[in-house]
């Protein structure tokens, strides 16, 4: 738990794997469902992101996860039904576990353990309490700075050919030094190292792996997949997610596995042709075909032959040159039109997000405090400390803003305190 392998907290009761692990062999083709179309679909994506990161806050990985209100009907369910697990355990085994969303503002939905000694509770929270919520190794840090460098620390989910962004951190460089930014680097791997320990004990198909870059990230990636030989394997396990994401999707074409020494000339010609993808308008829902040829390169580079291989394809990895020749065949024929894919993109205005009206939001102010001191006065107690900076960007005093900055019009004003709106 984190409590344990982050904060050298050994006062927290341990989580139930063994009971627990048994009882989630439902969750991988729960969470298929729910978003099958995950790596070419920004909606969907954002979806397994969710609901990942919503059991990863059920199992105490993370103290709190952040989401939209587009989420929030989704994690309630799922929240619904992993607690329904914890429930039937005796009670001073699963009660103390038991996970709950939280509503915050007018856009914001956090998803924390009822019990946490760790979560902040206040209504309004400044950008370093946000950090806190989060399990930042950096906290305070959550907006960039254009007048100084800055590392983005990432978690990504990495089991199969799409690559899913789970946590992701800004770290400003010109409050960390070399000193610190260890620190800093330590705090995340024994973070993924917790994440991935949490899903072999629930014996759950999902691995993470973490990531720094930094704004010459990719000039850098670039200029090494010009080279006529391989990287060193170290380089390669610490871009392989840059070098075959392509944003904003999550379908990838090789892993930390990959043999790319022995593939290099595919990896080259498929990252090439990535490069030139008409990527300028954001289209909701890319091209399948594209995440079909990926699927094939990721497949036959891999050492292993993978469990989701179809049967009427061959399991056996094909050859550099079968390979090439393959690929680039499947790349010649491949059409990609932004204009078709958009206008052909289904309407899912349900995925965006909702601005919450004035009135709901102070219904729900008042509620919660009438609960909190009469039947929850635990979430009163003063949170435990967690603070991994020795000092603080002063925009981490700014309490986190759920809108638009800047002042709105009186009607405006009027209208959102009576009406929620798309955000």
């Amino acid at each position: 738990m984190a409590e344990a392998a982050l904060y050298s907290n050994s006062a927290e009761p341990p989580f139930p794997f063994e009971v627990v692990g048994d009882a989630l062999s439902w969750v991988p083709a729960y969470i298929d469902r729910q978003c099958t179309k995950r790596g070419r679909n920004i909606y969907q994506a954002r979806r397994f992101e969710a609901l990942l990161n919503t059991l990863l806050v059920f199992t105490r990985a993370r103290t709190s996860a952040l989401f939209g209100t587009a989420d929030i009907s989704l994690c309630q369910e799922f929240a619904k039904r992993l607690n329904r697990i914890l429930r039937s355990l005796p009670k001073e085994i699963g009660a103390r576990h038991e996970i709950e969303v939280v509503e915050r503002g007018q856009s914001n939905v956090w998803i924390t353990c009822r019990h946490s000694p760790r979560f902040i509770w206040k209504r309004r929270l400044n950008h370093c309490e946000v950090g806190l919520n989060l399990d930042f190794a950096a906290p305070g840090h959550i907006r960039p700075s254009r007048s100084c460098p800055a590392v983005l620390s990432r978690i990504i989910e990495v089991s199969g050919p799409l690559h899913a962004s789970i946590v992701t951190e800004n770290i400003r460089l010109d409050y960390v030094d070399d000193r610190v930014m260890c620190a800093v680097e330590g705090f995340n791997q024994r973070k993924t190292a917790l994440f991935n320990l949490t899903m072999v004990r629930l014996k759950l198909p999902y691995r993470f792996d973490h990531f720094l870059s930094s704004s010459e990230t990719d000039q850098h990636v670039a200029e090494t997949m010009k080279l006529a030989t391989p990287p060193s394997l170290e380089w390669w396990h610490g871009h392989y997610y840059f070098v075959g994401h392509i944003l904003p999707y999550n379908m990838t074409f090789c892993s930390r596995e990959s043999r790319f020494e022995f593939y290099w000339p595919v990896i080259q010609q498929v990252y090439d042709f990535e490069a030139k993808l008409p990527l300028n308008q954001l289209v909701p829902e890319f091209s399948e075909d594209l995440e079909n040829v990926l699927a094939i390169v990721y497949r036959n580079t891999q050492p292993y032959a993978l469990h989701y291989v179809s049967s009427s394809s061959s399991s056996t990895p094909l050859s550099l040159t079968g390979l090439t020749e393959q690929i680039s065949e499947l790349l010649r024929s491949l059409v990609i039109d932004s204009e078709q894919l958009l206008s052909s993109f289904p309407d899912e205005r349900t995925s965006e997000d909702t601005r919450r009206s004035g009135v709901y939001c102070l219904w729900k102010a008042m509620s919660e405090w009438c609960k909190l001191r009469t039947l929850e006065r635990w979430k009163l107690c003063v949170p435990m400390s967690s603070t991994h900076m020795e000092k603080w960007p002063a925009e981490g005093n700014r309490f986190l803003l759920s809108g638009l900055p800047g002042k709105k019009p009186i009607l405006l004003r009027i209208k959102d305190f009576w009406k929620a709106r798309p955000a």
